[in-house]
């Protein structure tokens, strides 16, 4: 039980760094802005 409490805390907490990274990434590439535009 424990075990597999742990693995998936290990993987949202990949999933959580891999997300931050690509907001970076779009940030700096200036994508962001024009995506919430074409959301609304």
């Amino acid at each position: 039980m424990c075990d597999s409490a742990f693995s998936g805390f290990k993987f949202a907490n990949v999933f959580y760094s891999c997300l931050k990274f690509n907001l970076k990434q779009l940030a700096l590439s200036n994508q962001l802005p024009k995506i919430i535009m074409s959301m609304h």
